[in-house]
């Protein structure tokens, strides 16, 4: 049958028990963008899609860059942090966003920082994360004490209309400085630990996140104005 086949290929290829031979690092992909992913691509710019360069091979990101560019398309998002410094600026200066992997708040408020400081785009300025937690991707752990001050319970919402108290799912009750991030639910604690590292500023363009993916998105439709009908 079609297992018996490819584990018999498998086995004439690596024994069982050896694990693979590598070269000298580094270990990169330099086959670049096939013909069918530049026509992949240039079908998601004629749909006014979104495009994500996240996950490529940097030789591919950077001829992928190189297509957008072209066709000078505004839709565009790094999601998760899987990309190279030298793609950042390009994907502002395209009217993309981007939005680290999240991570311990410390390491996050670092990423923010650095984005800030390659930020050359003229568009509206938010930042989201991306969680991951559909893939293999951990979640952020408790941060360190000595960093600084903790989550301290109850706190206000990141916009300040709601109280919110130390998340409980049956018998048991989460804290992030304790949990980290254990599920979805604690994302609200892991908000206002970034308040505490990087400070109010960080809590609004945080809050300007979803504002600025729907600007871009509206840039990749091709919306010219604003009006209320």
């Amino acid at each position: 049958n079609d297992d018996e086949l490819i584990s018999n290929g498998l086995d004439a290829l690596l024994p069982p028990g050896t694990l693979p031979v590598y070269g000298q690092p580094p270990y990169c992909n330099g086959v670049g963008l096939s013909e069918l992913g530049e026509h992949a691509i240039r079908g998601i710019v004629e749909r006014d899609m979104i495009f994500d360069p996240d996950h490529m091979s940097v030789v591919g990101r950077n001829q992928a860059l190189n297509l957008v560019e072209s066709l000078d398309h505004s839709g565009l998002i790094s999601s998760h942090s899987w990309s190279t410094p030298n793609a950042l600026p390009r994907i502002y200066k395209l009217g993309g966003v981007i939005t680290p992997s999240s991570s311990e708040s410390d390491r996050f408020v670092h990423e923010w920082q650095h984005l800030r400081s390659v930020y050359k785009g003229r568009q509206y300025f938010g930042i989201g994360y991306g969680a991951d937690q559909n893939g293999f991707a951990s979640q952020p752990g408790p941060r360190d004490p000595a960093a600084g001050p903790q989550v301290s319970y109850p706190f206000r919402s990141l916009d300040g209309s709601t109280r919110v108290f130390p998340q409980r799912s049956g018998e048991r009750t989460y804290d992030l400085n304790a949990d980290g991030i254990a599920h979805y639910g604690l994302y609200a604690d892991w908000f206002e630990d970034l308040r505490h590292v990087g400070g109010p500023r960080i809590a609004r363009d945080m809050a300007r996140g979803a504002e600025a993916y729907l600007q871009m998105w509206e840039r990749a439709e091709g919306i010219r104005e604003v009006r209320c009908d």
